[in-house]
């Protein structure tokens, strides 16, 4: 069976803009949150995550004391993707993921500070709720 060049061409060209169209709703899907997000906290630990329209980078960092008070820190930095959800976003990485919600006005007093500004919450540390 012989099919024209001019139609398989067609196809692969449909196959293409679906494809094109699929990619840039995911990237345009979290367009509210794009920027860079950091927590603030007395402990040990702290968060830093980037959303870009291409990926979502999430960066971890903690130390802990071992003996003689030798210290060992430690980053973990994930590369994932962002998608929006019913209840809000998700962020989604190679081994987890985790809900967040966009807040225009987050409190600075969870860490001290005064005033509020855009912000992001979610479960980044099992069981409890961390601002961005």
């Amino acid at each position: 069976m012989f099919v024209p060049l001019s139609l398989v061409l067609c196809a692969n060209m449909k196959k293409l803009a679906f494809l094109l169209l699929l990619l840039s709703v995911k990237s345009f899907s979290c367009e509210q949150l794009l920027g860079t997000y950091k927590s603030h906290s007395e402990t040990h630990w702290s968060f830093e995550l980037q959303i870009t329209r291409e990926n979502v980078i999430l960066k971890y960092t903690d130390f802990e004391y071992g003996t003689r008070d030798l210290r060992t820190d430690y980053i973990v930095e994930s590369e994932g993707y962002c998608e929006k959800s019913v209840a809000g976003y998700v962020l989604i990485f190679g081994n987890k993921s985790v809900n967040v919600n966009f807040h225009e006005s987050l409190s600075h007093r969870s860490f001290g500070g005064a005033g509020e500004s855009p912000g992001i919450t979610g479960e980044f540390i099992k069981g409890q709720q961390v601002e961005l």
